[in-house]
């Protein structure tokens, strides 16, 4: 026996297991959701755990890790809750994505043989206090507590436990990772001038971060990248950006201003969403396109101005704005979604061109549409 096969266990009732020396490779979901395994004993020739190997095993308290261990998947052991021991071989080169996501691991060496990390391994472990790199590591760096991923110029995550202070991020920096910073306590953040990326979730939940400088340079704002920053008030966003993440901003509730840039082609869905102090937004001449429920339930909005340059409105974009009273809809329109502007104020009121797309949705949908000249 060369493997354990993609999900031979999942779901099993197990509460040991004992592998045997021949066994190179633990497949994807191999052991997943065994909620009641206490111990397993990998052998001594295993190289591969795969991506959610041992996902959900929520009663495992530790695991020894054999010296033979090349690669950690993606979710291997993500969700086993009680996992608190865990030990990263010196011959591991991969440790992937989320890979010990919400475990209790305190404490992490990594070793000098690791060659790339992915997208935060330690995302929600709250009781993680430490994390090091071993003498002669080239490849990650751990610099005030956060792990950098050197290659790529990257911050890959701050331990919860570390982040409830003010953080500067390391100067040379290009990538804000994705959830590097996910529910952190940050009440300050210092991004140096290099940074042109911030990953998905990057910010995710930092209710406590009351505003942020983006650089000039950073071009990529990711999916749910400030979602759910209840502290943050205004931000202005780079003219390198040209297009606004899924969900970047949602639920930034106390979120009152936003200067968008002038090279903005597109706002994802769900952006702004729940956004209920957002009083304004003004686009700029480039934007082509506001994705569904952009803007939905943004309850405190009373001024849009659209630019001639839109052709597409999504679902929902503006559903329930409830103090939305006016939109002037240019001619470019080409689409707009379902219920784009339901529940907005009862005292609606579209204009644009006679005959256009625009009056003929709003005809349709029951909406008062004033033509102008």
């Amino acid at each position: 026996m060369r493997a354990i096969a993609d999900s031979a266990f999942l779901w099993s009732s197990l509460e040991s297991v004992t592998l045997p020396g021949s066994v190179k490779t633990i497949e994807e979901s191999a052991f997943q959701a065994c909620y009641d395994l206490l111990s397993a004993d990998l052998g001594g020739s295993v190289r591969e755990i795969g991506p959610r190997a041992f996902s959900f095993c929520i009663s495992l308290p530790e695991i020894a890790l054999p010296a033979s261990l090349e690669t950690i998947g993606d979710e291997a052991f993500a969700e086993s809750y009680e996992l608190a021991s865990v030990n990263i071989p010196d011959a591991v080169v991969r440790i992937g994505d989320r890979a010990f996501q919400s475990t209790a691991v305190a404490e992490i060496v990594l070793p000098a043989s690791l060659q790339s990390v992915g997208a935060n391994p330690f995302y929600a472990c709250g009781q993680l206090a430490s994390v090091r790199t071993a003498p002669g590591s080239a490849a990650v760096a751990v610099e005030e507590g956060a792990l950098y991923s050197l290659a790529d110029r990257r911050l890959v995550c701050l331990p919860l436990s570390l982040s409830a202070r003010d953080f500067t991020v390391s100067p040379g920096t290009r990538i804000i990772g994705e959830d590097a910073f996910a529910g952190a306590g940050l009440t300050g953040i210092v991004l140096p001038d290099s940074v042109a990326r911030i990953e998905s979730g990057a910010f995710a939940g930092c209710g406590g971060l009351p505003e942020i400088r983006l650089p000039a340079p950073l071009a990529y704002i990711g999916d749910r990248a400030f979602s759910f920053c209840d502290a943050l008030v205004s931000v202005s966003l780079p003219d390198a950006v040209e297009r606004i993440g899924a969900e970047a901003f949602a639920g930034c509730y106390h979120l009152r201003e936003v200067k968008l840039p002038a090279s903005l082609a597109s706002v994802g869905d769900g952006a702004f969403a729940n956004c209920n102090a957002l009083e304004g937004i003004a686009f700029p001449p480039e934007t082509a396109m506001i994705g569904a429920r952009a803007f939905y339930q943004c309850t405190g909005l009373t001024a849009v101005s659209l630019p001639a340059s839109l052709t597409f409105i999504g679902d929902e974009a503006f559903r329930a704005c409830l103090r939305l009273s006016f939109l002037a809809l240019p001619d470019s329109l080409e689409y707009i979604g379902a219920d784009a502007f339901r529940d907005c104020a009862p005292s609606l009121v579209c204009s644009g061109s006679c005959g256009g797309y625009a009056c003929l949705y709003c005809v349709e949908n029951g909406i008062p549409f004033v033509t102008v000249d």
